[in-house]
């Protein structure tokens, strides 16, 4: 289980205080779904990196399973995002110079995984193409098949489908579908109104608040 009690995460910009999340909370179990729908600027990005560990909370606590991650050290960290956290962004973050095979390896698994994982994408003919020769939509389901590869128990997905057209969104989200029926939980931060995930838990974000509906 993961509980957001209280978080909030704010910056400091040319002497002023902006508040990017203001107090929030939240509590997901293995399975969910959960969609959080905002417009550009609302919170969404910030609130999905200080649920992967990425960014530290300026206030509130974010604990999984009971443990809080910042209560450990970076390497701890990083050990918790590589065994139990994928993350799907809208941009790939493919390494260019690597082929999709050996992006997924470099997720920490075998040669014979990785062509597992691009086999379930639909890429089993692009496996030794770099992502510059691969279509954006390509890209994408290479980077969900990297994040699922270490059979995470949380998936978070920011604005994936956001340059991709119709089809290829349909096949990313069918990807998350199937991650939380294997009981991970997702979480997805869209404003993408197209989305229909009405099956979801959905939430908004509104000037870094979040509400139910």
């Amino acid at each position: 289980m993961i509980t957001l009690q209280g978080i909030s995460k704010t910056y400091r910009v040319r002497g002023s205080r902006i508040s990017a999340v203001h107090h929030v909370d939240l509590e997901l179990q293995p399975g969910d779904g959960v969609l959080v729908r905002g417009a550009s600027g609302s919170g969404k990005s910030t609130l999905l990196h200080m649920l992967g560990a990425m960014l530290r909370p300026t206030s509130g606590t974010v604990t999984m399973d009971g443990v809080d991650p910042w209560a450990g050290s970076p390497r701890d960290r990083a050990a918790l995002r590589r065994s139990s956290i994928g993350f799907v962004f809208q941009a790939g973050h493919l390494l260019p110079w690597l082929s999709l095979q050996a992006n997924v390896e470099a997720a920490g698994v075998s040669s014979t995984r990785a062509t597992e994982l691009l086999t379930s994408v639909g890429l089993a003919h692009r496996v030794d193409h770099r992502p510059l020769d691969v279509s954006g939509g390509e890209q994408q389901r290479a980077a969900v098949a990297r994040a699922m590869a270490a059979s995470p128990s949380l998936v978070l997905a920011d604005e994936p489908t956001g340059t991709l057209d119709s089809t290829s969104a349909a096949a990313v989200i069918d990807l998350l579908e199937q991650a939380r029926a294997n009981g991970a939980t997702v979480v997805l931060a869209t404003h993408d109104s197209a989305i229909d995930l009405s099956h979801w838990r959905t939430l908004t974000m509104d000037d870094g608040r979040m509400v139910e509906g």
